[in-house]
């Protein structure tokens, strides 16, 4: 589900998305609109705008929603003036009566009237599903009510403006007003996603990934160029070689070898910048490191050459360990001197007449007090705003330091006179803003601070004290009557954070503070703005009349997810800002302000598995299972060749623990050998049980960990699954909505257990496109679109109608399942068979799901390739009912599952390979045609086991309370998507 046309009306039709550009009617203007520029014709023209052609927008006719705004500029207009239109004589269209005082729409197919306040924007939500025989009509956020009657079978595109007769011109009824931003949707919104769409958002700064100036000013640092010896100045007798090594945290990776007698390597200072600095500034080296064992020198400086060599001006130096594993850097120099002809910065490592190695990697120097993570030269990235309205910062050496000190999300600014200019997002003459909503999270302890601002004197200050002087936040505005200050209540100057909110409805005023009102005004006029150009900043004052003018910052603090909105909220959706970290809507979204996904350090930080450790992968509803069996190698066994103790990793110290996070089966699991004062389970269990492991990394005993299972008469085995090493901190973030407003988890899926099997995934919501990404589409031959189980299903007639695929497959375990509803006792093909829901059209004797339907029975046929007969598992079902069909095989068993629940099972009389191909649906393959509706049919190249067919009868019955469920893996999954919370 996702937008996939998106129209902003900036002085163009080009759809921003780059799918589907609008073809201009008449002669359309451009002006300042809700959000930037828009569709104007306010004149009254013979104008229009269309959208999308019906070629392009077949694919989505069945199922889909608009987003539009609008503002009718008249009440002596056109007595049925489309707003958006798709042939008002066969579609569900929404029009506007502009010739009453106050406009009322009219439309046609049982659309709801609603009345709408003249030269007023407004945002109109309407989506439609056939198959449900609905459509809805949403204004200003709130559902107005729903029509059920729709015409599929015209060749029509979509318009705004004016009526279409289906050859896209646009031919009367204009609408008389402005359009913007308008979107097309391949889903039907929520009530949740009307909602923030009606709330115009215009930025949105979450500051969640870093995002920070910086310049390396080593040159060609990850050896991009073919000779980089160059780079790397060694003494005559030393050496440098370059080479690319995966197994170091970046692969380009230079090596330093004393060859000869010299006892000093010196750095990269004829190939670093020279650099203009003074006493006092700052020098920061950083980096990777790994040294040669036993090496007796084992320092490493970070200083600066100047024209008469290395120079005492400043330096700074950290002792290595010699442990040939790789280490982490960071080394902060300050000047002490001011030197006219500038510094080279570089490194020295000092040696014995010894022969001994260095590698370095990922080295980066930056002219600040503290290091960033590695750049290969300049980083020129931007300030991200996330309202999709590509209102992005620029990265420059203004930008402040970033942190991860943040009270939503993982990130946040430190401004320190710093500033951060917004690029496309200015307002001028034509710009008048009713409502406005600002909000920021800050965290201060002094005033006189400016967190955004478009010039006071001509739209907007937002601060704490930086228009009024006071310790609350305030604003300086300019509307109609002039230039108004105004300040909250409460004093925020006390070094924590606080969320602060400032509202502007139609000249009324309200502050906010976490959630509650801190202070009212008004300034009696009606709108924001006066006459000239200006551009923004946050964190600074602005008298900008063009982008990035101006100099200095005026904010000392900490600053985080900062807001504009062109409406204004009310209280109840502030409190959600403030309050609320995550909820999952009606569709099954996830709203919060981050999702985040726990980095597995498996591959970083275990030694890699056991080479007698046999490799599964996929299987068990696990993505990677493991067989540890001592029984067949007459021996102990161990899974993993090391864990590496956490003070191998980390010069943290003591409390930064790396836990192991698995799932096991077997007769001895797990023993964890050669350690101290470890606590740990050994049960003996056929099913999968979960288990977790913690390295302190202070054991002395051991240099590492190593799993092992056995005992003296070697009869042990176990299966381990999905093993996951996660550091302290990322551990402390899975599998919950934190106070940060970050929803953490292993993983987050939106289309269910067992994604990565599937080989065939048809929703049948309106379409038979495959959406398992194997492109094993379906054809239609007669089925119809129709209403289904909360989405669009397809109906079978019970005589020649079905669904025919693609793809050949092999099996050696397999999953089908399907929703599926009987309507009545059609059989056909072979005896009294026949609803045929999935089976293959080769070979002649296949695995199928089948009903029959005269016993009331549900039967699934397994028919392995060297088999002379089918296994049957079957049960008792009920024709005019919706139900949840998985037919399994699992190795030599075959299980039939009816709503998530197990109702029969068999064993094959022979096992192998079951070959299966070209699949049908709706029908078997000696016809077997079914009588009834279906929708959502997958095929798993594997066994879903009982939990993750459970989960999957849960996630897609609209009927069941669960719209997010976690599996026993840490995945997160949901009915619907992710969003950000308004």
């Amino acid at each position: 589900m996702s937008l996939v046309g998106w129209w902003k009306l900036d002085g163009s039709a080009e759809d921003s998305i780059g799918s589907y550009n609008g073809y201009e009617q008449g002669s359309p203007s451009y002006s300042n609109g809700k959000i930037g520029d828009c569709y104007d014709n306010t004149s009254g023209g013979s104008n229009g705008v269309e959208l999308i052609r019906h070629s392009d927008f077949v694919e989505y006719e069945d199922y889909y929603s608009f987003s539009l705004w609008f503002k009718s500029t008249t009440t002596s207009g056109n007595g049925g003036a489309r707003i958006i239109s798709r042939d008002y004589s066969e579609y569900a269209t929404v029009l506007l009566s502009q010739n009453e005082s106050s406009p009322q729409s009219s439309s046609n197919k049982g659309l709801p009237d609603f009345s709408v306040s003249v030269n007023q924007w407004h945002h109109l939500a309407f989506s439609v599903d056939v198959g449900s025989d609905e459509a809805r009509i949403f204004l200003d956020g709130e559902l107005v009510g729903t029509s059920s009657t729709h015409n599929t079978e015209a060749n029509r595109p979509y318009v705004i403006g004016g009526n279409t007769e289906g050859d896209g011109d646009i031919s009367g009824n204009h609408f008389e007003g402005k359009i913007d931003d308008v979107r097309l949707y391949d889903h039907k919104l929520s009530k949740k996603e009307v909602k923030q769409l009606s709330r115009a958002k215009v930025l949105h700064y979450k500051f969640d990934d870093f995002a920070e100036y910086t310049e390396n000013i080593i040159k060609d640092s990850r050896l991009e160029e073919p000779d980089m010896d160059y780079g790397w100045k060694g003494n005559a007798s030393s050496n440098t070689v370059t080479k690319e090594d995966n197994s170091a945290p970046y692969p380009e990776v230079v090596r330093l070898e004393k060859t000869g007698s010299d006892d000093q390597w010196h750095g990269m200072h004829d190939n670093t910048e020279v650099v203009s600095l003074s006493s006092g500034d700052h020098v920061t080296y950083s980096g990777w490191y790994r040294l040669e064992s036993g090496a007796t020198q084992k320092n490493l400086a970070g200083l600066n050459w100047v024209s008469d060599g290395w120079d005492t001006k400043g330096s700074k130096s950290i002792t290595m360990e010699d442990d040939e594993l790789w280490h982490r850097f960071e080394i902060t120099v300050e000047i002490t001197q001011d030197y006219s002809d500038g510094f080279q910065p570089g490194l020295k490592w000092a040696y014995s007449t010894d022969q001994q190695w260095l590698e370095l990697c990922g080295v980066q120097i930056e002219t600040k007090d503290h290091a960033t993570p590695f750049v290969a030269g300049t980083r020129k990235d931007k300030v991200v705003d996330s309202s999709g309205q590509g209102n992005h910062g620029p990265l420059d050496s203004d930008t402040p330091t970033w942190i991860e000190n943040s009270k939503i999300g993982s990130g946040a600014y430190s401004f320190e006179g710093d500033k951060i200019p917004v690029k496309n997002l200015y307002y001028d003459s034509a710009s008048q803003l009713p409502e406005l909503t600002l909000s920021a999270w800050i965290k201060v302890d002094s005033s006189g601070q400016v967190i955004n601002s478009w010039d006071r004197s001509e739209f907007w200050r937002f601060g704490v004290g930086g228009s009024t002087g006071s310790n609350a936040i305030d604003i300086g505005l300019a509307d109609e009557n002039g230039v108004s200050d105004i300040s909250a209540n409460t004093d925020v100057t006390d070094g924590n954070w606080h969320h602060v909110v400032f509202v502007y409805d139609h000249g009324s005023v309200t502050f906010y503070l976490d959630g509650e009102v801190d202070g009212t005004a008004s300034t009696g006029g009606n709108a924001i703005g006066q006459n000239l150009t200006r551009y923004g900043f946050i964190g600074d004052y602005s008298e900008a009349d063009s982008f990035n003018t101006g100099s200095g910052g005026s904010f000392t603090g900490e600053m985080d997810d900062i807001r504009i909105y062109h409406s204004a909220l009310n209280q109840s959706e502030i409190q959600q800002l403030y309050k609320q970290r995550a909820s999952i809507d009606g569709g099954g979204n996830l709203h919060s302000h981050e999702l985040h996904e726990a980095e597995n350090k498996f591959d970083d930080f275990a030694g890699g598995v056991n080479s007698d450790t046999e490799v599964l992968g996929a299987q068990d509803g696990f993505e990677n299972v493991y067989k540890v069996d001592a029984r067949e190698n007459d021996s102990y066994e161990n899974f993993l060749t090391n864990l590496v103790k956490t003070s191998d990793w980390s010069n943290s110290g003591s409390g930064n623990y790396l836990y192991l996070v698995y799932w096991a089966k077997g007769n001895n699991i797990p023993d964890w050998s050669r350690s101290e004062n470890i606590q740990y389970p050994s049960p003996s269990t056929s099913e999968y049980q979960k288990y977790v492991f913690r390295n302190d990394g202070q054991n002395s005993r051991d240099e590492y960990f190593r799993q092992f299972f056995g005992n003296s008469d070697s009869t042990s085995y176990a299966y381990i699954a999905d093993p996951k090493i996660f550091t302290q901190s990322e551990y402390k973030k899975r599998n919950g909505v934190k106070s940060s407003g970050i929803y953490s988890m292993d993983e987050f899926n939106e289309i269910g257990p067992g994604a990565d099997s599937l080989v065939g995934y048809w929703p049948l919501d309106g379409d038979t496109r495959d959406y398992s990404g194997n492109g094993n589409h379906g054809t239609n031959n007669g089925a119809t679109v129709t209403s289904g189980l909360g989405q669009s299903a397809y109906s079978f007639d019970g005589t020649s109608s079905y669904i025919s695929g693609s793809g050949s497959f092999t099996f050696d375990n397999l999953t089908f399942s399907a929703w599926v509803r009987y309507d009545s006792d059609a059989s056909g093909g072979s005896g009294s068979l026949g609803n045929a829901v999935i089976s293959s059209q080769s070979p002649t004797f296949q695995s199928s799901l089948y009903a029959d339907m005269d016993s009331n029975e549900q039967l699934f046929y397994v028919y392995p390739d060297n088999a002379s007969s089918s296994t049957i598992v079957s049960t008792s079902i009920s024709k005019g009912k919706w139900l949840f069909v998985t037919g399994v095989v699992r190795g030599s068993n075959v299980v039939l599952y009816i709503n998530g629940i197990e109702k029969g099972s068999n064993t094959l009389d022979t096992d192998g390979s079951i070959s299966w191909g070209d699949p049908f649906i709706g029908r078997g393959n000696s016809s077997e045609y079914l009588d009834g509706k279906i929708q959502d049919v997958r095929i798993f190249n594997r066994a879903l086991t009982e939990e993750e067919i459970k989960t999957l009868y849960n996630l897609t019955d609209p009927r069941q309370d669960q719209r997010a469920i976690q599996g026993k893996d840490g995945t997160v999954y949901t009915k619907g998507e992710f969003n950000e919370l308004l």
